[in-house]
């Protein structure tokens, strides 16, 4: 996925769930720099999912739990936006803005 597309995988997912989109942008920015291949040790993706959480969050949306998929930009952003709306920042402590 290009920058472009990303930006707008996470309008139309914030839009989807009452997010606002610039909140899950930074997060995104401040965990991998905006690459959605980005792996850190245990965490990958836009957003640095570790699997445990990964799991337990794709779970709870009905959704394919394969850790996998948290290098998939559309995936880790649906999964990303969803846990905003019921957690606000509390998954990215370190990276939610203040």
């Amino acid at each position: 996925y290009s920058s472009e597309e990303i930006y707008h995988l996470i309008d139309s997912y914030s839009g989807q769930y009452g997010v606002d989109s610039n909140v899950v942008r930074y997060i995104a920015i401040c965990e991998s720099g905006f690459n959605p291949l980005s792996v850190n040790g245990k965490y990958a993706g836009l957003f640095q999912f570790d699997a445990l959480t990964w799991r337990t969050n794709r779970q709870g949306m009905h959704l394919d739990p394969s850790p996998a998929l948290r290098l998939d930009a559309l995936e880790a952003i649906r999964t990303a936006v969803y846990i905003v709306s019921i957690r606000g920042g509390g998954a990215w402590p370190n990276c939610y803005p203040k």
